[in-house]
C-alpha cells in the first residue's frame, strides 16, 4: 500500500481531459467517475461543469464559479431528475494572507450546520500545493494532493471518512475547483511580476490588475 493511501474511504485520480481544457476523474481502480469541463471568462457559463460520467455527454451534477473580484467562489449541486433546481454552497474564503476555504453542510437529521475547512498542507499527502479539509475539531477528514511528483493541475483526493454520496461530491467538487482557482490565481501573480519586470520593476496599471 502505498503511503499516501489513506487508511479508510475512497481515493480519486485526477487527470487533465483532452487540450487541458477539462479534468477527468476515476476512482481507485481507473473506473471514470465524473468529467469536469473548463471555462475562463465565457459569459453565461460557470467556471467548472462537473458531469457524472467519462465526458460532457453525461448529465451535469455541479458547477463551480469564482468570484473573479474577490477570493470567494460557490459551488451548485444539480440532481439530474430536477435539472432547473440547483443547491448552491458558498465557498467563501475565510483569511487575507493564507489559504483558507470553509463551507457549510447540514446533516440530514441535523438542525445545525457544520463547517469544514480546507487549508494549505505540509504535513499530509505529497506536493507543494496539498490541501488538506479539517472539521471543526482540527480533524483532517480528507487530503487533495497536488505539484511536486504531479503537476499543479492534477492530483489525487483521499477521502477519509464516510459521511455519505453529497458530502463526499461537495468535499471532491470544492477540493478541485479550489486547486484550479489557486492555479488561475498563480498564473496570474506570475504575468504581474513578468509584466513589472519589462517596465525597471514597477507594476503598470495592468499588470497590477492581472495579480490581484
Amino acid at each position: 500500500m502505498s503511503a499516501y493511501a489513506p487508511q479508510s474511504g475512497v481515493r480519486f485520480i485526477v487527470s487533465h481531459g483532452v487540450f487541458q481544457h477539462a479534468y477527468d476523474i476515476c476512482n481507485s481502480t481507473g473506473q471514470a467517475e465524473y468529467h469536469v469541463d473548463v471555462s475562463h471568462w465565457t459569459p453565461g457559463k460557470a467556471d467548472m461543469t462537473f458531469h457524472k460520467g467519462a465526458d460532457s455527454s453525461h448529465p451535469i451534477i455541479g458547477i463551480a464559479k469564482f468570484q473573479h473580484l474577490s477570493k470567494d467562489a460557490e459551488l451548485g449541486l444539480v440532481d439530474p431528475s430536477r435539472p432547473e433546481g440547483m443547491e448552491r454552497i458558498p465557498l467563501p474564503c475565510d483569511a487575507f494572507m493564507t489559504v483558507q476555504y470553509a463551507f457549510q453542510v447540514i446533516f440530514p437529521g441535523e438542525h445545525h450546520r457544520r463547517t469544514y475547512t480546507w487549508k494549505r498542507t505540509r504535513s499530509h499527502g505529497f506536493g507543494s500545493q496539498a490541501l488538506k479539509l479539517v472539521d471543526e475539531t482540527g480533524r483532517v477528514i480528507a487530503v487533495y494532493s497536488a505539484g511536486g511528483g504531479l503537476t499543479s493541475r492534477t492530483g489525487q483526493m483521499d477521502l477519509y471518512v464516510n459521511y455519505g454520496e453529497k458530502f463526499q461530491l461537495i468535499a471532491l467538487m470544492s477540493g478541485l475547483a479550489l486547486q484550479e482557482k489557486l492555479h488561475r490565481s498563480r498564473k496570474h501573480g506570475a504575468a504581474g511580476v513578468a509584466g513589472a519586470g519589462g517596465s525597471g520593476g514597477l507594476l503598470t496599471a495592468g499588470a497590477a490588475g492581472a495579480g490581484s
